[in-house]
């Protein structure tokens, strides 16, 4: 059974794993275990790991300030995809930014990410949770490509 938790450090090594086949070598640099480490824990974080039986097999971190957040990362498990899972670690996001934004007496908040522009299944997914395209960033990676920068509109009900 799939749950989502936050992530611990026992979980870094199948997350790296999940980086580096998700974030090949020119398209984006993948993230190192110790890179990661230092978002597990942190106040302003949210780390969030599909779990399914005990083994890792997605992640999404986000960072929260104020009245924003952004979304550093998601990924899932080659062998996993195209099963909702990213799509449950957003809502998941979502639904804990809208906690945090209750908290701080807030009645609405604003989302952020960059995605490569020609990744056309992670723009799919983004724009149906709701981010929408605010700008393009021009040769923003590493290769020359684009990065689309999103915005999602986020009130407390």
């Amino acid at each position: 059974m799939m749950i989502l938790r936050a992530a611990t450090v026992r979980d870094l090594p199948a997350i790296a794993a999940i980086e580096e086949l998700s974030f090949p070598e020119g398209a984006m640099e993948s993230w190192s275990a110790e890179s990661l480490a230092e978002f597990v824990g942190k106040k302003d974080v949210v780390f969030l790991v599909a779990d399914d039986d005990g083994a890792a097999v997605g992640y999404a971190i986000s960072r929260f300030s104020a009245d924003e957040f952004e979304l550093l990362r998601v990924a899932v498990a080659p062998a996993r995809r195209r099963e909702g899972i990213a799509a449950s670690l957003l809502s998941r996001t979502t639904r804990d930014f809208g906690d945090f934004l209750e908290r701080a007496g807030l009645e609405s908040g604003k989302g952020w990410l960059e995605v490569r522009s020609d990744n056309a299944g992670a723009v799919s997914l983004y724009a149906k949770i709701g981010f929408r395209e605010r700008s393009v960033r021009k040769n923003y990676y590493g290769d020359g490509a684009d990065a689309l920068l999103m915005a999602l509109d986020c009130f407390v009900r």
